[in-house]
């Protein structure tokens, strides 16, 4: 299974929920809700306990944990039954980092304030720097960092002017001449 896959699946599954939850009979929604956290707490328990045998099997390295996690379906179970190895900061951080180096231009995105899911990043830069940096963190986190509500401030340094005003030091006469 790859991560479309999965990706797939989990909506495929909230379809599912929802379609059920509007053409069952009321008094059948506690059964089935009931069912439902029954069948993720089955899944919870079964996912810690490989979780720990992983750890047990190597204690020196909790590196095992973390590559698996890094693959996204992987971390998505994890997250979902709040096991992920690494908290929501870690997290946040690595995918800045990454997004940082995968922007390479005249932009940089900083982590601002993290409070419980919520992710303020400031990206200041170029402005077309800017744009390309916003989608890359937008992509790395949404990937790294799913669990967390990504709000983003953007800063560009491009003569401190908005986009449709042209300084005057780029408007020429024709012939040269200012």
């Amino acid at each position: 299974m790859n991560d479309t896959d999965f990706a797939a699946g989990m909506g495929r599954l909230e379809e599912l929920l929802t379609r059920t939850e509007e053409s069952c009979a009321p008094e059948a929604l506690p059964v089935i809700r009931e069912l439902v956290r029954s069948l993720l707490d089955v899944h919870r328990l079964g996912l810690a306990e490989l979780l720990g045998a992983l750890d047990d099997a190597n204690p020196s390295n909790v590196d095992l944990v973390r590559a698996a996690a890094s693959r996204p379906a992987v971390a998505g179970l994890l997250l979902m039954h709040d096991l992920h190895p690494d908290a929501l900061a870690l997290r946040v951080e690595a995918a800045l980092r990454e997004a940082n180096a995968a922007g390479a231009g005249s932009a940089a995105a900083e982590l601002v304030r993290l409070d419980g899911a919520d992710v303020r990043v400031r990206i200041s830069g170029k402005r077309a720097a800017v744009r390309v940096l916003a989608k890359i963190v937008e992509r790395t986190l949404s990937d790294r960092a799913p669990d967390g509500t990504l709000h983003l401030d953007v800063v560009t340094l491009d003569d401190g002017l908005p986009e449709n005003v042209v300084p005057i030091t780029r408007l020429r006469r024709p012939g040269g001449a200012a």
